[in-house]
């Protein structure tokens, strides 16, 4: 019983948390002194990628308790956005620590 519960509420946080471990991931090569913006270029697709991934997740696990398969797949774009949104805000950071005050930042 506990291990399936726990394997519930990991599937239920799939769409918050996978969206930004990518982001977290590039803040910690952003931290490195010789950073720049290449380094980190990647994460803007791979958070994406990985919302989708965890909305699929959370979508195929809410129908399988017996939702509706429109209510499963609404709330698992939902949850996926606000991940996708706190991803990118992260990811954000880190393009900015990249600059280092110098001439390749992007804005």
């Amino acid at each position: 019983m506990l291990k399936r519960r726990v394997s519930d509420i990991v599937v239920w946080s799939l769409p918050l948390l996978l969206p930004v471990v990518p982001a977290v991931v590039s803040l910690l090569l952003a931290a490195d002194p010789d950073s720049d913006s290449r380094d980190i270029g990647w994460a803007f697709v791979a958070i994406p990628a990985a919302a989708i991934l965890g909305a699929r997740a959370r979508a195929v696990q809410s129908a399988r308790i017996g939702g509706s398969k429109s209510s499963a797949w609404l709330n698992a774009l939902g949850a996926a956005g606000i991940g996708l949104l706190i991803g990118w805000y992260l990811w954000w950071q880190a393009v900015v620590d990249t600059c280092h005050g110098g001439y390749e930042c992007p804005f």
